[in-house]
């Protein structure tokens, strides 16, 4: 029998009314596992007022031959509960993963191989996206990956393209726990600055060009995003990761990264005022948002020049830059 202090990996599930996709998700990783023992499965149940815990102990009882964790907790949101599966983790690495997405098939054997061949820091990989309704599969974010080269987190951040998804990484988990790297809690996407903040302690990163996670896009999630309500979290969010990642930069007192973190940021800027352009929020509340927007300067893209640019953000930055944003957004406000 495998000592706990032996588990090399820790796969995180945050689940929060899950029971519909949950069983889906665990039971593609647990294939996956196969005889590997050096794989924990820990499942935060985040105060769900569905069947997910009885969903997670019947999979449970199921799979005794798995080393299969799970806790629960009052709902604290995604942050919280990757947080909380972070300090309870019992591998070396852990890699967090969402309740209703799926494994790439051989997966696990890849990464263990990996991980026993180099002493790395921080493993990324390939994510699929996959339309659950329309079937349609892409491959996100591919160029430019630093692959068969180890470095360290300034040199990827300022040389190579990063994934924001948490779920495209793997990181010794002694890391987060050192440097006190935990995620943004009470906002959304906070996929955006999480590794942007976990770089800057990592001295071994290497990526493998392939896919091993599946990211699941429903059409129910979709529309969910074309809400007011939703825009205005969006908004909130983004000045909260903005101004945490300047605080960031203040804190840790290092120009070279600093500097390497700007053209990060302003990915999240052009982002942030991409949204508020088409934000279908009231007038007055978007008039309110554009200026919180301008105090803390996300209207500045000094380093947009650095950026890779949809062409959206191409006109994004001709607006803001000749100055006709704010009318153009108003043209576009719900009155």
């Amino acid at each position: 029998m495998i000592k706990m202090s032996d588990i090399l990996l820790s796969i995180i599930i945050p689940a929060y009314n899950a029971a519909t996709f949950l069983r889906e998700t665990i039971d593609s990783i647990i294939k996956d596992i196969g005889d590997a023992k050096q794989v924990e499965l820990l499942i935060v149940n985040d105060g769900s007022t569905d069947n997910t815990k009885q969903v997670i102990e019947q999979i449970k009882l199921e799979n005794s031959n798995i080393i299969i964790n799970h806790y629960s907790k009052e709902n604290g949101g995604l942050s919280d509960a990757r947080n909380f599966g972070i300090c309870k983790a019992l591998g070396k690495y852990v890699w967090c993963f969402d309740s209703d997405d799926i494994i790439e098939k051989g997966s696990i054997f890849k990464i263990l191989t990996k991980l026993k061949e180099q002493d790395i820091d921080l493993l990324s990989f390939e994510i699929r996206e996959r339309y659950y309704d329309s079937g349609k599969i892409e491959v996100v974010n591919k160029e430019n990956k630093p692959t068969a080269i180890i470095l360290d987190g300034l040199n990827y951040l300022s040389d190579y393209n990063i994934d924001y998804s948490a779920c495209a990484f793997i990181v010794r988990k002694s890391i987060l726990l050192k440097n006190d790297v935990f995620f943004l809690k009470g906002v959304l996407s906070e996929d955006y600055e999480f590794p942007l903040r976990l770089y800057k302690y990592c001295a071994k990163i290497t990526h493998i060009d392939e896919v091993f996670y599946n990211y699941i896009i429903k059409d129910g999630s979709l529309s969910r995003r074309n809400t007011q309500e939703y825009y205005l979290f969006h908004h909130k969010s983004m000045i909260k990761i903005v101004k945490n990642l300047y605080d960031f930069i203040e804190r840790i007192n290092d120009k070279e990264y600093a500097k390497a973190l700007e053209k990060h940021i302003t990915k999240i800027k052009l982002v942030a005022i991409g949204t508020l352009l088409k934000s279908k929020v009231f007038f007055k509340k978007k008039k309110e948002y554009y200026f919180r927007f301008k105090e803390l300067g996300m209207f500045d893209l000094k380093a947009s020049g650095l950026v890779k640019k949809t062409f959206k953000q191409k006109v994004i930055v001709f607006l803001v830059i000749t100055r006709i944003y704010y009318i153009t957004m108003l043209l576009f406000s719900r009155r």
